[in-house]
């Protein structure tokens, strides 16, 4: 199987398994759509979530831009100035997430309960996350002008995808790091529903109506 023929089915299998994947989680179990109690009142060991969190927000963020706005993306960044502002953001935005991430996977080695509460396929999640941030990272230092590429070939294959009519030509065209970015995102997304991460597929709509919760400490 070649890159284009992969790039044209893969997506369908990721997203096939996600779906399943949550579907079956919530049917099984839907209490099961958590953190799995992973840092309950452990503000102090818990702090790399807030760059890692204000990390990804500006990546993905600037991702969906890119692919729901390609034509606004690149007559903002016809502008070099503009243009390099957003690169150097995007850059910071990932070493932010890069640095989050590494506090929060020494927490979980450090910490015993954490330690034991974590599964295999939390690992594999972690790995492709450290993959995916460290892939980004080296595609916006070694291949310059990312975002005006992105935004010309990733809302092609995006929107293509999900008109049932996929163009992985238009990713093949791209250099080898970024088809693995574009594979490891996938993965991902395949992966999530059967480890604790699930939790993002979840909308706390009854959260700001339910009744108050009382804490009695006992020293």
């Amino acid at each position: 199987m070649n890159w284009n023929t992969f790039f044209n089915i893969f997506p369908y299998i990721a997203l096939a398994a996600a779906v399943f994947g949550t579907v079956t989680a919530y049917g099984n179990n839907r209490y099961r759509i958590s953190t799995r109690a992973g840092g309950f009142l452990e503000n102090r060991k818990l702090w790399g979530s807030v760059p890692w969190h204000y990390g990804i927000i500006i990546v993905l963020t600037g991702h969906v831009i890119g692919i729901i706005a390609p034509s606004f993306v690149l007559r903002l960044t016809g502008n070099l100035g503009v243009l390099a502002a957003l690169e150097t953001l995007a850059f910071s935005a990932g070493l932010l997430c890069l640095f989050g991430l590494g506090a929060l996977i020494l927490r979980k080695l450090s910490d015993r309960y954490a330690l034991s509460q974590t599964q295999a396929g939390d690992w594999l999640v972690l790995v492709l996350l450290v993959f995916q941030v460290l892939s980004g990272l080296y595609i916006s230092a070694f291949h310059k002008w990312g975002i005006n590429w992105y935004a010309s070939n990733a809302s092609v294959y995006v929107l293509s995808v999900l008109k049932f009519s996929p163009q992985g030509d238009v990713i093949t065209a791209l250099p080898l790091v970024v088809r693995l970015h574009v594979l490891n995102m996938f993965l991902i997304i395949a992966a999530l529903p059967f480890t604790r991460l699930i939790h993002v597929f979840a909308v706390p709509l009854k959260y700001p109506f339910r009744p108050h919760i009382i804490f009695r400490w006992n020293k």
